[in-house]
């Protein structure tokens, strides 16, 4: 703050500085603003939480698109499991069916800032998955459980078999920050915003 005009026009040229005039006008500046409205959100956080979590009880929203997009952001992770008869016991997600069984914990919500929430998820899916098995290996597998197969080199086949994961990640969910001092049940499906965040873990179900 520089209420003298001399100090304030030097300050001004300055790389990276910001210059009020007044207490009043530093309050009033748009990070000042944000850094505010921010504190009333973590404030008021166990309703906004309660609000959103009703919507979902109500609408299914957060769910829904899970079920669309969570196979999508499965493809191309890596699974490794002791079951996969592959040299490092790891296979690549190259297809997916509509994950199912989707639970939210929104006992673990958490606020990023800006607008933004962080919501824990799991589900389940049937994926496709891929891997190198040794042409030696493969003919000591189980007849009742072979995968398909084709020839990779003279050593290997590379093999796809469908194969059910447990999955754990946070989607996350942005409003217009300043939409959230009036937040509702009856508005939020105007306001939020659904996204995949992250997918944390990938897990065969066999394996629990």
């Amino acid at each position: 703050m520089a209420e003298d005009e001399k100090i304030a026009q030097a300050s001004e040229s300055l790389p990276g500085v910001s210059v009020h005039r007044s207490l009043i006008a530093f309050i009033d500046s748009a990070p000042i603003q944000a850094e505010l409205l921010d504190l009333d959100i973590v404030k008021n956080l166990p309703s906004i939480r309660d609000v959103i979590e009703s919507y979902e009880n109500e609408d299914g929203q957060i769910a829904h698109h899970l079920q669309h997009k969570g196979g999508e952001a499965l493809v191309w992770k890596e699974v490794h499991s002791r079951s996969i008869p592959d040299d490092s016991h790891e296979a690549t997600i190259t297809g997916y069916c509509d994950p199912a069984d989707i639970e939210l914990d929104f006992s673990e919500l958490s606020y990023y800032g800006y607008g933004e929430f962080g919501l824990p998820f799991t589900f389940l899916a049937t994926v496709s998955i891929t891997y190198y098995i040794l042409k030696s290996d493969y003919f000591t597998l189980d007849d009742k459980n072979l995968p398909s197969v084709s020839d990779h080199n003279d050593h290997y086949y590379e093999a796809e078999e469908d194969r059910q994961v447990r999955v754990s990640g946070i989607v996350k969910l942005s409003f217009d920050p300043t939409a959230l001092k009036s937040i509702s049940e009856e508005n939020i499906g105007e306001h939020i915003s659904i996204a995949i965040d992250s997918i944390d873990d990938v897990t065969l179900e066999d394996d629990y």
